[in-house]
């Protein structure tokens, strides 16, 4: 939107707006709750241990929380990182930047204000850094678009109480009708600092305000115009009682689609290892997992599979892409869901080596549900723990050979047309029977097409009919064909199968 003179405008890049959350701000300003106390914090530094005031809004907590609102995703999350790279993105943004102890002292006041949390990642120097009050059920709570006008020299440079009110304006007026604040609260125990009345929330009195208001309204910023269009005082007998204030228009960002998050992106400390990864789940088809929140999940991923074999890698690669078979998108929690299954190693290895030799067709071939085909895969893995690795490894690969040599058949005599049907959304689409015949009568593995239909789904409300179905048709040619399917009895059991090459 804007080339500042900050380190990005010397690069040539441009520095957009903020997503600034209203329930985050309005924590920010509450620090101020017990102003009065003068309670103070110690923070360490390379030198000496220093103290600072608890309940003291400062300039730098200002910048601290433009930079973290900047540099989280949408859920209010920072993965996977060195506060000492968020502090870089803050001399990245702001032309005048605070001073690295000056960043880590407010860092500390927000943790002891519980607006952020940082968590340490298990056997890394990185943390996890959290926004509290930012977002509620994985979505940003309700937010504004804040001009980058906050990142220049000439905004750093104002007395904390004019920033402080251009923060609290923006986000109530919104480019909306000029808003009205009292001088003095009729309630001083109302729950915001913020309307709580100007002189508790700005801590100046009548007369400060006052001249405070005038030169918002005619000091320009960078030769411009002016933060405030309207600060016009009211008074009653006499008694200045409130101001009328609203934004100068210059400052509101246009709203409009775009990306205001700057995520960081982490160094991955493993890239042969998640190459390995990235390209299993590309063959699966999942690969966006890679992508996601900017490549943080993948490398907190990697750095939980750095020390597993490439059979556990592979284990897990298969079992994110049965989940989304099986419930049409991907884990919420990916992280936590990838710990739980590699969390027994044995479990994890066993049915890895299950997979490298493309026995799970044969785990339950039957089975009625997924809570059935789990029970049958347990079963399987208590049996074959009692035996080392390589003899389930020698065991599997010669029974695989046998059992796709004299325990298949064509898939034409299994394989009707019932399973392409499913409740995908677009059941409605007058083409998508068409569709399916067409997978079908090409005989196209039913798993693969019903995946193509789910990610077809996402693309109906923007892609238009005729092009969406020649999408599907061109996509449906590439899917393999399915040659055979299991054909053992009703009552095989697998884990019996293998005992024959184990005892």
């Amino acid at each position: 939107m804007a080339i500042l003179a900050n380190l990005r405008g010397k690069k040539g890049q441009s520095t957009e707006p903020i997503v600034v959350v209203r329930s985050f701000m309005n924590a920010l300003f509450d620090i101020e709750k017990d102003y009065h106390t003068d309670e103070k914090y110690t923070v360490t530094g390379r030198e000496a241990k220093k103290e600072y005031l608890l309940h003291h809004l400062t300039n730098a907590d200002l910048q601290v929380a433009i930079i973290l609102q900047k540099v989280c995703n949408t859920r209010g999350y920072i993965r996977n990182v060195l506060p000492y790279t968020i502090y870089k993105k803050l001399e990245e943004y702001f032309e005048e930047p605070i001073s690295e102890s000056q960043f880590y002292a407010s860092l500390t006041k927000l943790t002891h204000h519980h607006l952020i949390e940082i968590k340490k990642v298990a056997g890394s120097p990185k943390s996890d850094v959290i926004l509290h009050h930012y977002a509620e059920n994985g979505k940003t709570n309700s937010f504004v678009l804040m001009h980058p006008i906050v990142f220049t020299a000439a905004f750093n440079r104002l007395e904390l109480a004019k920033k402080k009110l251009f923060f609290s304006v923006y986000l109530q007026q919104n480019s909306g009708k000029p808003i009205e604040r009292l001088i003095q609260s009729n309630d001083d125990t109302e729950k915001s600092v913020q309307y709580s009345g100007l002189s508790r929330f700005l801590h100046r009195d009548s007369s400060h305000i006052q001249a405070i208001c005038k030169e918002l309204t005619s000091e320009k910023i960078n030769g411009k115009a002016p933060l405030f269009e309207q600060a016009t005082v009211v008074k009653i007998r006499g008694r200045v009682h409130k101001v009328v204030l609203s934004i100068h228009p210059s400052y509101f960002a246009p709203k409009k689609k775009g990306e205001y998050h700057d995520i960081i992106t982490p160094v991955l400390i493993y890239p042969r290892k998640a190459s390995v990864f990235t390209s299993m789940l590309d063959k699966l088809g999942i690969g966006e997992i890679a992508a996601l929140e900017g490549g943080t999940v993948l490398a907190t991923l990697m750095d939980i599979l750095k020390i597993c074999s490439a059979r556990v890698i592979q284990y897990v690669a298969k079992r994110l892409k049965e989940f989304y078979e099986n419930h049409g998108k991907l884990p919420e929690h990916i992280v936590a869901f990838v710990k739980k299954e590699i969390r027994n190693r044995t479990r994890a290895t066993i049915l890895g080596t299950i997979y490298k030799y493309q026995l799970d067709r044969f785990v339950a071939p039957y089975a009625k549900s997924i809570a059935e085909h789990y029970e049958k895969e347990d079963t399987l893995v208590s049996t074959l723990s009692a035996f080392g690795y390589r003899a389930i490894e020698k065991a599997c690969k010669a029974a695989s050979r046998m059992l796709y040599a004299h325990y298949t058949k064509p898939a034409v005599s299994n394989v009707t047309i019932d399973l392409y049907n499913l409740s995908s959304g677009l059941h409605t689409w007058k083409d998508i029977t068409a569709i399916r015949y067409y997978a079908y009568y090409h005989r196209k593995d039913p798993s693969k097409y019903v995946q193509l239909e789910l990610e077809a789904a996402k693309k109906y409300n923007y892609l238009g009919s005729q092009d969406l179905k020649e999408w599907m048709f061109a996509r449906i040619d590439e899917l393999p064909t399915i040659e055979n399917m299991p054909a053992v009895p009703h009552n095989f059991k697998l884990e019996e199968y293998l005992l024959c090459y184990l005892t």
